[in-house]
């Protein structure tokens, strides 16, 4: 039976939509509920225009042997919303931490470096919202931090990776972050605002897979941000995810998520400090 309509450019069955939902789950972990067909039809369908293709079991057979549209298909189906200091008790949090994080390595006279990953970074405005706070939690545009962010979606990345923004998006932030973190763009990048160059070296960013065995990321973070990046996810492979990611997190570091997500369940590790906020045991 089709799930289509006559003013569907293309004829799009159940059972396509079904393999569909395998492979985004076999390529991303992404569990598809059957409610977005509709935006699975609208995205991919832009996918099969792009590849000249006339149906969606021709494109998925094609997507097999062509990586660069495979990562297309991801990219066409993760979805990314992101805004900067979203959550923002989150990083009043964090620039706690960082003080109290400072404060240790005074007494202790020792010069480790405050480690962070942004997983599932999107944009990229997480990654430099934790740069800013970092700044000025340490009075300082080069606090001794390393931020480590990544996404599986590779156009996200990119636009992580420039640092660039409409002003609309950056004029939703204080005077001081706006005067202090950015440049106005002119000319031809007019209505646009840069992220400056030192926030910009205090980040790696890097593609990674959820589904991947390992991550080239250290094991001996401080602080891991994965807020609403699992929540496409079933419970069973939420759950594997998580187990590898607190593999690269300190006892005693911050494992931070979305306000929608609660992980009780791994309380033999993870302590509940409030606001969807855990500490490693």
């Amino acid at each position: 039976m089709q799930v289509t309509n006559i003013e569907r450019e293309f004829v799009f069955s159940a059972s396509e939509f079904a393999l569909i939902q395998q492979k985004i789950k076999q390529l991303a972990g992404v569990h598809l509920t059957d409610a977005k067909e509709h935006m699975v039809y609208s995205r991919l369908s832009r996918r099969l225009r792009h590849t000249s293709m006339h149906n969606f079991t021709d494109y998925l057979a094609f997507i097999d042997t062509n990586k660069p549209e495979q990562q297309a298909f991801i990219d066409a189906l993760t979805t990314n919303l992101t805004s900067f200091f979203r959550e923002a008790y989150h990083f009043d949090l964090f620039a706690n931490y960082c003080t109290e994080f400072n404060e240790s390595k005074t007494k202790d006279q020792h010069c480790a470096t405050l480690k962070v990953w942004s997983a599932g970074c999107s944009s990229g405005e997480e990654a430099y919202s934790i740069a800013m706070t970092s700044a000025i939690a340490n009075q300082s545009l080069v606090p001794d931090v390393q931020i480590f962010a990544s996404d599986i979606n590779s156009q996200v990345l990119h636009t992580a990776q420039q640092g660039i923004y409409p002003l609309a998006a950056i004029e939703k932030l204080t005077k001081q972050h706006r005067k202090r973190f950015f440049h106005k763009g002119i000319h031809l990048n007019q209505g646009l605002g840069k992220v400056i160059p030192e926030l910009q070296r205090l980040i790696t960013f890097s593609h990674i897979n959820f589904l991947d065995k390992t991550y080239p990321i250290p094991t001996d973070l401080d602080v891991i941000f994965c807020r609403n990046a699992l929540i496409y996810f079933d419970q069973t492979t939420t759950d594997q995810i998580i187990c590898k990611m607190l593999d690269h997190l300190k006892p005693g570091g911050l494992f931070i998520v979305g306000h929608s997500e609660n992980y009780h369940r791994f309380g033999d590790v993870l302590q509940s400090l409030g606001n969807t906020v855990y500490k490693k045991g």
